[in-house]
């Protein structure tokens, strides 16, 4: 629930420790999700909140675009 409502998901280092990884959904024509878009790197990028807020912005932004793409 809290990943739909911040439009974004993230591992911190739940898979693999000193790796992290930001991701947010691509939506197709029906709103549904078809398929993710991630980005995966050393959690120490991950940690400084100016980095992070970047990334995320980035990867929100760009499957939002994606999305667009698919309707």
């Amino acid at each position: 629930r809290t990943t739909k409502m911040r439009g974004y998901g993230m591992d911190n280092e739940e898979y693999q420790l000193g790796i992290g990884c930001i991701a947010t959904p691509v939506l197709g024509a029906d709103n549904q999700c078809v398929g993710a878009l991630g980005i995966t790197g050393r959690i120490d990028d991950y940690k400084e909140e100016c980095a992070l807020e970047k990334l995320k912005e980035i990867i929100i932004e760009t499957g939002e675009t994606i999305s667009k793409m698919m309707q």
